[in-house]
C-alpha cells in the first residue's frame, strides 16, 4: 500500500511527530491486520478526497477508534467514471504527456485550495490526531494535502519532493509492473503513460512553483486556502516535536 506516517521529517523546531498525521491511498484492500494496526495507534480521524464514484467503488474499511470522517471530494484523472487503462489498450488514447499532470496539479491547487486549508484546519485542532487522509492512489490528491502539511511546518524542500516521489516505489511501479503483461499483449508501449500512472518530478515542482508564486506555504495557506494564522501556528504544535 501507498501509506506512510508523516512523522520524522526535520523542520527549524525540531522532527515531525509520529502518529499525528498519516498520507495513504484507498482503505479498500485493508486486512484485519491492518485495521487492528490502525486501531492500536488510535486513529480518530480519516479525510477522503475521492469523488463519489470512487467510493462507491471501492469501499473502505475503517477502524473502530475512527470518530471523524471527512468527505472532501477533488477532482482529478483517477475519479473520472472513465476505464483509462482500456482507452489506452484500445488506442484511444495514445500519450499522455507530463505537461497534462503539470497543468493538473496547477488548476487543483488553485481550485481546491480551501479545500486543502479544511485538512490543515482539522490536523491543527486539538481532538483529531491521529488523522490519515487519502485518495485512489495516495499520490496526487493525497500528495498535495501532504505538501501543504509538511511546508506549513518548515520541512526542507527536498524532504518535501522525496516524500512526493515515494509514491513511485509504492505504488506506481508495482502497479505499472502488474499492468504491462496487458499492454505487452496489445502492442503498446505502456511508458507513453507513465505521467499519469506515477509521481513526476515535475508534477511536485510544479506545486512548489505555484506556492513560490504566492509568497510561499502561509501565504497560500492564509490568501488562497482560507486558513487564519492562529490555525497555522496550532498546526506547528500539533505536527512538530520541539527539540
Amino acid at each position: 500500500m501507498n501509506l506512510r506516517d508523516l512523522g520524522g521529517y526535520p523542520t527549524p523546531l525540531g522532527p515531525t511527530r509520529h502518529d499525528v498525521s498519516i498520507r495513504s491511498d484507498n482503505q479498500a484492500s485493508l486486512t484485519d491486520a491492518d485495521l487492528e494496526i490502525l486501531a492500536g495507534i488510535g486513529l480518530r480521524s480519516i479525510i477522503d478526497f475521492r469523488r463519489e464514484q470512487e467510493v462507491e467503488r471501492d469501499r473502505s474499511r475503517v477502524p473502530t477508534t475512527v470518530e471523524h470522517r471527512l468527505h472532501l471530494p477533488i477532482g482529478g484523472h483517477a475519479s473520472h467514471q472513465v476505464d483509462w487503462v482500456q482507452l489506452m489498450l484500445d488506442g484511444e488514447i495514445t500519450e499522455y504527456p507530463v505537461s497534462e499532470v503539470v497543468a493538473g496539479y496547477r488548476k487543483m491547487m488553485t481550485e481546491h485550495a480551501r479545500t486543502f486549508g479544511v485538512v490543515v484546519t482539522h490536523v491543527a485542532a486539538a481532538d483529531t490526531a491521529p488523522t490519515l487522509f487519502h485518495c485512489t492512489a495516495g499520490k496526487d490528491r493525497t500528495g498535495a494535502a501532504a505538501l501543504l502539511l509538511l511546508g506549513l511546518v518548515g520541512v526542507p524542500r527536498q524532504h518535501l519532493v522525496d516524500d512526493y516521489l515515494l509514491s513511485n516505489e509504492l505504488r506506481a511501479l508495482p502497479r505499472m509492473r502488474a499492468l504491462a503483461p496487458r499492454f505487452e499483449e496489445r502492442g503498446v508501449d505502456i511508458e507513453r503513460f507513465r505521467p499519469m500512472f506515477s509521481a513526476p518530478p515535475e508534477a511536485i515542482e510544479a506545486a512548489l512553483a505555484l506556492i513560490d508564486e504566492v509568497g510561499g506555504f502561509e501565504r497560500y495557506a492564509t490568501d488562497l486556502a482560507g486558513v487564519d494564522v492562529e490555525t497555522i501556528a496550532a498546526l506547528r504544535s500539533r505536527l512538530v516535536h520541539p527539540t
